[in-house]
């Protein structure tokens, strides 16, 4: 006669079942998600020609801390850069419904009302530049953006309403992406750091990746403003990608 023992009577078996499983479901996620789902910490590590390193990590609550460290010693740390009371998080802070972030999207985007700065997945070492964009936002004042999405919440079919929300977040974005640029040229004027010459393979490069993160905002905003009798014309989201195009020439002219 075969005697069956329930896993529950057999905790180390049960345990080792369980922790079989939790490996098996991470083996099928990709990093990405792993982190976005708060599996994973952040830990990133890259470093520059000058021998300074970016350093990425999270805490135990998930706020994290994003420093260039050079020879040991922290040289330069991004929350200084930060707006007053904005700080970093990652997904592990962002699941916790103890923290009351609103977190519909994983990724990296600037929460005003909550002060924090996502910080999404670190694809590879080029999205420091979107992390310079994140951290333009947590200086602006939103004051007139929660204006224009009340009175477009009150008139959900004006056109003109909707246009002038699209022209404020537009100048929020060309704004941010300004803050950006700007530092870029001071890394590279006050730590000889060259985030152009050590990320990409030149301004080209850059602008490209700039306007496709840019374009990507863009349709996300014209689904977000748009309705099933009103969507944002295409001339307005390209005129939004011009002048950041313009913004960026601007930025990095040959005196730049």
């Amino acid at each position: 006669m075969r005697v069956i023992i329930s896993e529950m009577e057999n905790p180390e078996r049960f345990i080792a079942k369980e922790e079989g499983i939790e490996k098996s479901r991470k083996k099928e996620l990709s990093p990405q998600k792993l982190y976005e789902r708060g599996k994973e910490p952040l830990d990133v590590k890259f470093g520059f020609s000058t021998g300074d390193q970016l350093v990425a990590k999270q805490q135990e609550d998930g706020v994290a801390e994003v420093v260039i460290i050079k020879d040991g010693e922290k040289v330069l740390d991004f929350k200084d850069w930060l707006g007053k009371d904005f700080k970093f998080v990652t997904p592990t802070f962002l699941l916790n419904p103890g923290n009351k972030v609103n977190y519909f999207i994983p990724g990296w985007f600037a929460d005003p009302a909550a002060k924090v700065i996502s910080v999404g997945y670190w694809e590879n070492p080029k999205i420091l530049v979107g992390l310079l964009h994140e951290i333009g936002h947590s200086n602006q004042n939103f004051e007139n953006l929660y204006r224009l999405r009340d009175h477009e919440k009150r008139e959900p079919k004006n056109k003109e309403i909707k246009l002038a929300l699209m022209r404020e977040v537009s100048f929020l974005e060309r704004n941010a992406w300004a803050f950006a640029l700007q530092k870029i040229r001071e890394l590279k004027r006050e730590r000889g750091i060259d985030v152009v010459g050590n990320l990409f393979e030149d301004l080209a490069e850059l602008k490209q990746f700039i306007v496709r993160c840019l374009h990507t905002y863009t349709e996300t905003m014209s689904v977000a403003l748009g309705s099933s009798r009103f969507s944002l014309p295409a001339e307005a989201i390209g005129q939004m990608e011009g002048e950041l195009v313009k913004l960026f020439d601007k930025g990095f002219g040959e005196n730049k």
